[in-house]
This record gives C-alpha cells, structure tokens and sequence, in this order.
C-alpha cells in the first residue's frame, strides 16, 4: 500500500500521472499554510466493508420471513406517537407484540418465536425506513 508522502500514513492518495503518492488531504492543508491540525493515520481510502455478522443475517433471514413483525411494531410504534411519545423503548413493543401474536394464533398455523437478539436491530430499520420514527427508539453503539 502506498502511504502519504509526507507523513506516510495510509490516510493516502494516489497520483495516477505520476504513479507515486501524494499528500493526504492534512498534509496538503499543512503545506499550504493552512495548519488545522497535525497529520494523523486515518486509514484506507477505501475500506473493506465488514463481513456481515450471524445475528445480522439471521435478522435479515427472519426480517424477509416474517413481514408481518414489521407491520405490527409500525403500528405499535405509530399509536404510541399518536398518544404523544416522543420516544419509548423497543423492548416493550417486542412483549406486547409477541403477546399478540401468541394469542391470534390459530390452530394448526407454524408459530414461530421473536428472538430478542433483534430488537436492536428492528429499532434501527424502523426508524431508517418510517420517517415518523425517526429518534423514537434510543439506540447504542452495535457490539454483537
């Protein structure tokens, strides 16, 4: 990998003309005499996208299955703003919606169970797919 020429760090460009690196974006602003703060190794340009962990092809696999956990936690989601949250907790919609569903289900139908390894993740969808939710759910940095 080619570094910047100045600090050598990989926060890098390439200069196809001339083929060899040249000043990352820091390093430039510093000899130009615009100084806003020292060069510092910010990685690849480019990085490899992180390999998709199990939980989220599993929630993934269980998302495009089961549409209709979606479409009940919008509902759910939706009367609560209704009723004047501004925001409430995924965990409690997951109880009353699997409790709904386990007492709508009829005999003989494949019941399936609501795993809570991903309510993190329905919290995030919802809110990046229904503009009404945005902010409703507090989430935190994914560690799993």
């Amino acid at each position: 990998m080619i570094g910047c020429s100045r600090c050598g760090g990989s926060g890098w460009l390439f200069d196809p003309v001339n083929r060899s690196s040249v000043p990352c974006a820091e390093c430039a602003m510093v000899e130009a005499g615009n100084r806003l703060a020292e060069p510092k190794d910010n990685g690849p340009l480019f990085r490899q996208p992180e390999p998709e962990s199990r939980i989220d092809r599993e929630f993934r696999e269980f998302a495009f299955k089961h549409p209709e956990v979606e479409k009940e936690l919008v509902k759910l989601a939706r009367k609560a703003v209704a009723k004047g949250r501004k925001n409430f907790g995924m965990k409690a919609l997951w109880e009353v919606m699997r409790w709904t569903f386990w007492m709508e289900w009829k005999e003989g139908e494949e019941p399936f169970k609501l795993n809570n390894n991903y309510t993190s993740r329905y919290a995030r969808m919802l809110m990046d797919k229904h503009p009404e939710l945005r902010g409703f759910f507090k989430t935190r940095r994914l560690t799993a």
